[in-house]
């Protein structure tokens, strides 16, 4: 699980945000807790080709996870991300 908050200083609060593979509507200035299972959405949503090192033209693509939230947003000083665990999770 992950927690993220928005703080951006040029949309007011309650503010809409919205994160291209997260299925929500997030507004500035609150915090929202982010399950598991969207997490890893996010990074199949936001999945890329890599270069195949197949000499095969016909090689079929391959593919690799998007970043996470936590990589995701480490640059931007107005989004606060940080994982949490569940009861019983390690």
């Amino acid at each position: 699980m992950y927690t993220i908050k928005f703080d951006f200083p040029n949309l007011p609060k309650g503010g809409e945000i919205d994160i291209t593979g997260l299925n929500v509507i997030f507004e500035n200035g609150k915090e929202y807790t982010i399950s598991k299972e969207a997490a890893d959405a996010y990074r199949v949503h936001n999945q890329r080709p890599v270069v195949s090192a197949s000499p095969d033209p016909q090689a079929p693509t391959e593919w690799e996870l998007g970043p996470t939230l936590l990589e995701a947003f480490k640059d931007n000083e107005h989004v606060t991300v940080s994982k949490t665990s569940q009861k019983g999770e390690k």
